[in-house]
C-alpha cells in the first residue's frame, strides 16, 4: 500500500523516471545518467522526502533540471524548470573538440551557435575556437538571454 496516496500524479512520475535513468542500466537514458556517473541524494530513495524537498512542479510544463548538468540530483542542485529553461543549460556534446558549449569545427574555422525557444542561432564562423566562444557570450549578453557563458581565456 503506497503511503503518500501521490501514485501516478506529475511529481511521483518525475522522481521514478529520475530513479530508473540512474539506476537500470536497461533504460535507454541511463548512458546519459548513471551511465555517467549522476546519482541521487541517498536521502532521496524515500519519495515522501523527495516531495518535501522540490515541492510539486508549479505548472505541468516544469520538469525537475540538475543545475549542474554534471552534478547529482540533490536538493541543493535541483530546481523546477520549463523546457525552454532547461534547453540552456546543457552539457557538451560527446563529440565536441572546441572545449566550449556552443563551439564546433566549422571547414574554414570555428562555428558558434546557441539553442534557444526550439530555434537554433548561427552566430558565424570565426579563425579561432576562443574568438567563436567569445562572439556566442557576447550574443547572449547582447540578448539578455538566460544562457550560461564559455569561460574563455583569449591568449594575446
Amino acid at each position: 500500500m503506497t503511503k503518500h496516496s501521490m501514485w501516478g500524479t506529475k511529481v511521483y512520475n518525475t522522481w521514478k523516471r529520475m530513479r530508473q535513468r540512474c539506476m537500470n542500466p536497461k533504460v535507454d537514458r541511463y548512458p546519459h545518467y548513471g551511465g555517467r556517473g549522476i546519482k541521487i541524494a541517498p536521502e532521496w530513495d524515500d519519495f515522501s522526502v523527495f516531495l518535501e524537498d522540490m515541492g510539486p512542479p508549479p505548472t505541468p510544463k516544469h520538469s525537475i533540471e540538475r543545475k549542474d548538468v554534471d552534478g547529482d540530483y540533490e536538493p541543493s542542485n535541483c530546481v523546477w524548470a520549463t523546457r525552454n529553461e532547461q534547453a540552456v543549460n546543457t552539457q557538451k556534446r560527446s563529440d565536441n573538440t572546441s572545449g566550449y558549449v556552443g563551439v564546433f569545427k566549422n571547414g574554414s574555422g570555428w562555428g558558434a551557435k546557441l539553442n534557444w525557444k526550439r530555434e537554433i542561432h548561427h552566430i558565424g564562423t570565426f579563425r579561432t575556437k576562443e574568438e567563436a566562444a567569445k562572439a556566442r557570450n557576447d550574443y547572449i549578453v547582447k540578448n539578455n538571454l538566460p544562457h550560461k557563458l564559455n569561460n574563455i581565456e583569449i591568449i594575446k
